[in-house]
């Protein structure tokens, strides 16, 4: 655990309508404040015996508010942090290993159960059953430095449907053609699809998706292929994502891509574990 003063990591803003994120710094008015949203997995702390929630590869945060929760779950949370209280300063965090934060709204929980990360790519040619369109396929706007946390892979997409709709999220890749090359930039390359699993009954529009994978395996082993390759860890690598921009009444699709910002593979493996 790196104790810090202040923490370095960048804040998520989310939009209600469409959940597109944003990053920037925000910083109390009123004392020795910071107030922000970040992404975080829980996890139990041995030497606490409670629940922390894990926000990036150094920083935890205590709450009461994890207290029932179980080891792994995921959330988008709204804190603040008052530096001034006893158990925030330098010390004691260094102590304990975790910050103490005040949780302004109550954390949302992102969906890492209806996901499925794997090696399967499925017919490219033709819907599944059930299958949406994406508008986007990932929203990278906050990808900066907690967008990767215990092997969770936070994932952003869209698509036009019920706002109360639920969906089921198949992410892959095929490791006989793990990359594509442009311009001297590699793209590791993704295939992202979408599954209703409970229809919804609200109106349709431009729907938010937060998704966790568990993706250490995978972005573990584009660490080490980079730096075969004679990469360091300030090196930076892009993820291309393949997703069903639109299916015709005959189930033929019409596909695009995103590449997500540059993403250091220090963020994924940092030194101090390599």
């Amino acid at each position: 655990m790196k104790a810090m003063k202040k923490l370095s990591f960048n804040v998520i803003v989310l939009w209600c309508v469409s959940v597109f994120l944003m990053t920037s710094c925000m910083t109390g008015d009123g004392g020795n404040k910071q107030s922000g949203q970040a992404f975080g997995v829980v996890r139990f702390d041995m030497k606490a015996m409670q629940n922390v929630l894990d926000v990036n590869a150094y920083d935890s945060f205590y709450s009461s508010l994890f207290a029932n929760d179980f080891d792994g779950d995921c959330f988008l949370v709204t804190y603040e942090i008052d530096y001034d209280l006893p158990e925030n300063s330098y010390e004691s965090v260094l102590a304990n290993g975790y910050l103490t934060v005040q949780l302004t709204d109550n954390p949302t929980p992102v969906n890492s159960k209806d996901v499925s990360f794997s090696t399967f790519i499925p017919d490219t040619t033709k819907a599944l059953t059930d299958e949406v369109p994406l508008i986007d396929g990932i929203n990278d706007v906050a990808f900066e430095y907690n967008f990767y946390i215990r092997g969770m892979f936070f994932m952003v997409s869209s698509a036009e449907v019920p706002t109360d709709q639920k969906m089921y999220w198949n992410l892959a890749y095929d490791p006989e053609h793990l990359v594509s090359e442009e311009n001297s930039q590699r793209y590791y390359d993704l295939y992202l699809r979408s599954t209703i699993r409970r229809v919804g009954e609200e109106s349709k529009k431009q729907t938010g998706f937060i998704n966790a994978f568990n993706m250490k395996y995978y972005l573990e082993m584009i660490v080490q292929r980079e730096k075969t390759l004679g990469a360091t860890s300030t090196s930076t690598f892009k993820l291309r994502v393949h997703y069903p921009s639109a299916i015709s009444d005959t189930g033929v699709l019409t596909w695009k891509t995103q590449d997500s910002r540059e993403i250091q593979l220090g963020t994924i493996v940092p030194d101090s574990t390599q």
